[in-house]
């Protein structure tokens, strides 16, 4: 009786809060990837990267919109004989019916570019630019970040290499169609700058924020700072801070939101150093902090995952429309079988408050091998509720197709299966909900949520998938507890199934339907 209670809440709970999917795409190749997402009323606007199925297996960027179910309604590739071409990290922004958005083409050296599409996709102007300083014209110059003024102006934060081969951050301001105003280089040719993001400020002046290291490796420590600084539109320095060493190894910034108070918000990760064996490197978890205007330490908040992580970037974060708080993506680190050989990165998802408090985080992975990959690189809050995120979905043991482009739509707590957010409640009646999955019927993705107060990483729960005769037709486990377990059942007849779980009694029924 209490499966189908869980069974029916979830049909309630998903009528209540609106339409929720998991979706992923090949795009007809064997590597593709969503690195953008813009949520319309209507329609939620992707830009990503392809390769293509057959030599010389060359990148391309592309556009694509996809409706409020998970249905995507178009896919325009940018197809180039001669060059590769990137649009693969959270670089689009809109402008009314039109869109900017930021890539990379490679020739012998690399071009940032810059373009602006039409709402099918197409290109209606697109600048390319190379380094502007004589000393660096044979290195390479990429797009890092983009924000947009209100007069359409552009500001692109781009990497280049400099003379004592760091990387180092080149600002391009940018009028209405691409052309350049100015350009600046941050700092001198000995900073190595990592990683990087660049917003608007409320005044109207651009917040930049980006990485400075140090790993020398005949230092007795790494150094890794953050270097948050404020220019005003005409490239004239306002206000930086550099976190004092005294606050840890920060580092590989992928948000930065500007506080009611004018204080920042910024999502980071938090570094150790391992010194085990040679090379030493680092070690990361998911750091969020906030400062004030006058560069104080207001509070952090660092998120520790099952494992250390050498995944050297964090990505999107924003501000939630109704200052309830912020919304983070990241990944998690999961070795299978404490035994070091099979490694997944699960996607993950956390809501934190003003004061710094984690409010909740969820977590995707899936379930096809051992060796899977979720990752998503950008967020953006949903017009009928709740996120929308984008990034790519990878099945190492996959003879094709291996990495699809991967979107998902969650409820405003995070929740794929709705109701997800009940196992949080402190109520013991309520709390005992620990298995449920959505949808049903299903045709794609079965979305499992599993939560146990019993779960242990050493002996995690077993999966069944049995169909009516009571053959066994997919086994799995879960190596991590409070998690969306994403099971593919492309490959399953229409019919009727049962999902069991080791750790519960009776099983609950769902159906396949095409």
């Amino acid at each position: 009786m209490k499966f189908w209670i869980i069974f029916l809440l979830g049909i309630f709970c998903h009528s209540v809060w609106g339409q929720t999917f998991n979706k992923r795409f090949d795009l007809s190749s064997p590597n593709s990837l969503f690195g953008s997402v813009i949520a319309t009323d209507s329609m939620y606007y992707v830009t990503g990267t392809k390769i293509d199925s057959l030599p010389p297996y060359l990148p391309h960027g592309f556009f694509a919109s996809i409706d409020l179910t998970g249905e995507m309604t178009l896919l325009n590739f940018e197809r180039d004989t001669q060059y590769v071409k990137y649009r693969g990290f959270p670089y689009l922004h809109k402008l009314d019916d039109t869109f900017i958005v930021g890539g990379k083409r490679v020739a012998t050296i690399g071009f940032a570019l810059l373009s602006k599409l039409d709402i099918y996709g197409n290109i209606i102007w697109e600048r390319e630019f190379q380094s502007y300083h004589a000393e660096e014209e044979n290195y390479g110059i990429g797009v890092g970040d983009l924000a947009v003024a209100s007069d359409k102006s552009v500001y692109m934060l781009n990497s280049i290499i400099s003379i004592l081969g760091k990387n180092q951050k080149a600002i391009i301001k940018t009028d209405s169609v691409g052309n350049t105003v100015w350009h600046e280089l941050q700092g001198d040719a000995s900073d190595d700058s990592r990683s990087g993001v660049i917003s608007m400020a409320s005044d109207g002046s651009i917040w930049m924020a980006q990485t400075i290291v140090d790993d020398d490796f005949s230092l007795p420590l790494f150094k890794f700072q953050t270097r948050t600084s404020k220019i005003d539109t005409s490239g004239n320095l306002l206000w930086e801070h550099i976190t004092p060493l005294s606050q840890g190894q920060i580092g590989y910034i992928g948000g930065l939101v500007e506080a009611d108070d004018g204080g920042l918000i910024i999502n980071a990760l938090y570094g150790y150093e391992n010194q085990d064996g040679w090379p030493r490197y680092m070690e990361w978890e998911k750091y969020i902090y906030k400062i004030s205007s006058e560069g104080e330490l207001v509070w952090e908040l660092e998120i520790p995952a099952p494992w250390l992580s050498t995944v050297q970037v964090a990505w999107r974060m924003i501000k939630v429309s109704d200052g309830s708080g912020y919304v983070a993506i990241a990944d998690d680190l999961h070795y299978s079988g404490f035994d070091g050989d099979s490694i997944s990165y699960h996607g993950w998802m956390g809501k934190i408050d003003d004061n710094g408090n984690l409010l909740w985080a969820r977590t995707y992975t899936g379930v096809d091998s051992d060796d899977n990959r979720q990752l998503l690189y950008d967020v953006k809050e949903a017009s009928n509720g709740g996120f929308v995120a984008v990034g790519f979905s990878r099945d190492y043991t996959a003879d094709t197709l291996q990495q699809q482009a991967w979107i998902i739509k969650t409820d405003e707590y995070g929740c794929i299966v709705p109701g997800c957010n009940i196992t949080s409640t402190k109520d013991p009646e309520t709390s005992q909900i620990s298995l449920s999955l959505y949808p049903n019927p299903s045709s794609d993705i079965l979305n499992i949520w599993y939560a146990s107060a019993d779960f242990n990483p050493r002996q995690p729960p077993q999966f069944q998938v049995t169909d009516m005769q009571g053959r066994v037709w997919k086994s799995f486990s879960a190596d991590t507890n409070n998690v969306t377990l994403m099971l593919s059942v492309q490959d399953l007849p229409v019919g009727s199934y049962v999902l069991t779980c080791s750790e519960k009694e009776g099983g609950l029924p769902f159906v396949i339907a095409r």
